[in-house]
């Protein structure tokens, strides 16, 4: 299991939209010195309990139910529950994912869903279809499939590369270019307007956020990206926008917003916001703190069935997955030990891996 830094920078200064104003909630300036700040030190954390969402630990995803191992020869590099025991995830068969096939782990083994080149995947909410996208480089296809069988359902051609950001409802919403997208399986791709990027999505409730623009950082000048939360399911309609954070994580309940903020690394931030998914207020600041090493966070994120959010951080010459309460009283903990590891690099093995529903 290892890292990639594509993976995790989607968004980058890739022009320049008309700004989406009519009808957006627009956060307030940055009032982040205002909120609750949270700060990540694995020499300050307490040991907390176990984690309650799957992750992988050497060659094996552990559950709350059951330890499952990996098959001999697999090189997980992402992966997302379907069921209690039974995981999608994609095997890189050739160690520079230039080959990458999306397989079904459980139980009973290793079953093959996809043979390369897969890109990205992403699992529907109700975990019975997974939605990916291939690419040889002049050709591709975006595919709907059945997670049990591997019977394709759906499939419509594209003509770049293109990534799934996640489902909302029925459909899958996919990054292509400068432009996020809309794919109605069996009806075909449209773009979402002015929308340059899309970066998370809410599969029950139909939301997306989506890049609209790009504005100036009024500190260091730098172009910085502007979302727009979207309701697919009404039209497109702008629910909320911001410029200080981009949203990574809806939480299942549709309450919460773990979002990145704006100002740091685009692959590996070290600044993160909880954020209310109905307004956009930002609910607490988590910083990692700066110990003269690299800080970071590969924006992997899960959500705890009590309602907490989990996450790995990088920290002096450390790696472990943090927990962080999302109740008023707040409060972040270690969900696993510290483990000797460099800051994420494309490539290098990971001590630990969450399992996310893209």
């Amino acid at each position: 299991m290892r890292f990639s830094r594509r993976k995790f920078a989607a968004v980058a200064a890739v022009g320049f939209a008309i700004p989406l104003v009519t009808g957006v909630t627009t956060a307030n300036a940055d009032d982040s010195d205002q909120i609750p700040t949270e700060t990540i030190d694995f020499n300050e954390l307490p040991q907390g309990a176990e984690l309650s969402t799957p992750w992988l630990q050497d060659n094996t995803i552990h559950t709350p139910d059951a330890d499952l191992p990996v098959g001999a020869g697999l090189d997980v590099t992402s992966l997302a529950p379907v069921g209690p025991s039974q995981f999608v995830a994609v095997d890189d068969t050739t160690g520079d994912g230039s080959a990458n096939r999306l397989v079904r782990i459980e139980n009973s083994g290793t079953t093959e869903l996809a043979k390369e080149p897969v890109d990205t995947f992403a699992v529907s909410a109700d975990g019975n279809q997974v939605a990916w996208t291939e690419w040889t480089g002049d050709s591709g296809r975006v595919v709907l499939a059945d997670v049990d069988t591997g019977r394709v359902l759906h499939e419509t051609g594209i003509d770049s590369e293109a990534s799934t950001a996640g489902f909302v409802q029925n459909k899958v919403v996919l990054e292509s270019g400068a432009n996020a997208q809309v794919w109605t399986p069996g009806r075909g791709i449209a773009d979402v307007p002015e929308a340059q990027a899309a970066t998370a999505t809410d599969a029950q409730r139909g939301l997306a956020s989506v890049v609209t623009r790009f504005a100036e950082d009024p500190e260091t000048g730098a172009q910085i990206p502007c979302s727009t939360v979207i309701n697919t399911v009404d039209d497109n309609s702008k629910q909320w926008s911001s410029c200080e954070f981009t949203p990574v994580s809806f939480s299942p309940d549709g309450r919460y917003v773990w979002a990145k903020d704006t100002r740091a690394d685009e692959a590996l931030p070290d600044w993160m916001f909880l954020v209310d998914a109905q307004t956009g207020e930002k609910l607490r600041h988590v910083k990692i703190a700066f110990d003269g090493t690299n800080t970071s966070t590969t924006q992997r994120v899960s959500w705890e069935p009590g309602g907490s959010v989990v996450f790995d951080v990088w920290t002096g010459g450390e790696m472990a997955i943090v927990r962080c309460s999302t109740g008023a009283e707040g409060g972040c903990e270690l969900a696993t030990q510290s483990a000797p590891h460099e800051e994420p690099v494309d490539d290098a093995p990971l001590p630990y891996m969450l399992a996310e529903r893209h």
